[in-house]
């Protein structure tokens, strides 16, 4: 059935793309990054997240339109990820911070619903769906406590907002923001806490 089903969803995307006007784009997306601590059994400490570490994602992306103001969004890109989590010794109540970096090849799959024009050649769009991350590379000191290991994929819920411009002579220029909220565990191989991706997004990018 899984098969059926990834082989309907390809034949999908490749008649969309056959037969449907297809716009690429650049995008570039500075990004503030936290760590969401959803569930603490420990024994041992207290853990919160702190800070907020300035990222990006970077990398081409594709609007199939299915209709002049409806498009499946997708693309390739390099995403940089990480944040701080603080644990607190429940017996001593000593305190140490420890960061954690990520870098993930992102595939988002959404829709964008754009309006019609607000004022010449502009038009707001709302962008839903999520991403699929799959890790390439991490930064974890290996005398850390709290996270020794991340998960080596992520999936991410997606919601956001821009706006576009298209110049008279075809292409456009787009800025937006977005919030993803990660629904997997960070932490590989242990359930006493957990701890998830929350990123907003500041995107700005340009259609060829």
């Amino acid at each position: 059935m899984k098969k059926i089903l990834l082989t309907a969803l390809t034949l999908l995307i490749g008649c969309s793309i056959a037969f449907s006007q297809t716009k690429i784009s650049l995008k570039a997306s500075p990004t503030i990054n936290t760590g969401r601590v959803t569930k603490n059994n420990s024994a041992d400490y207290g853990i919160t997240s702190t800070g907020a570490p300035f990222k990006f994602v970077i990398g081409p992306v594709v609007d199939v339109f299915f209709d002049e103001n409806y498009a499946f969004n997708t693309g390739i890109l390099f995403s940089t990820n990480g944040y701080k989590l603080q644990g607190t010794h429940l017996e001593t109540n000593q305190t140490f911070t420890e960061n954690y970096d990520f870098q993930y090849i992102q595939i988002p799959l959404t829709i964008k619903l754009f309006s019609n024009e607000i004022a010449n050649n502009t038009k707001i769009y709302t962008q839903l769906g999520g991403n699929f991350d799959i890790k390439i590379n991490d930064n974890i000191d290996s005398n850390s406590i709290l996270l020794d290991k991340a998960s080596w994929v992520d999936i991410d819920l997606l919601i956001g907002l821009g706006m576009e411009y298209t110049f008279d002579f075809g292409n456009a220029i787009f800025a937006g923001i977005s919030y993803q909220r990660g629904l997997i565990n960070n932490r590989a191989g242990g359930e006493d806490f957990t701890v998830k991706n929350d990123v907003v997004s500041f995107d700005i990018g340009f259609t060829f």
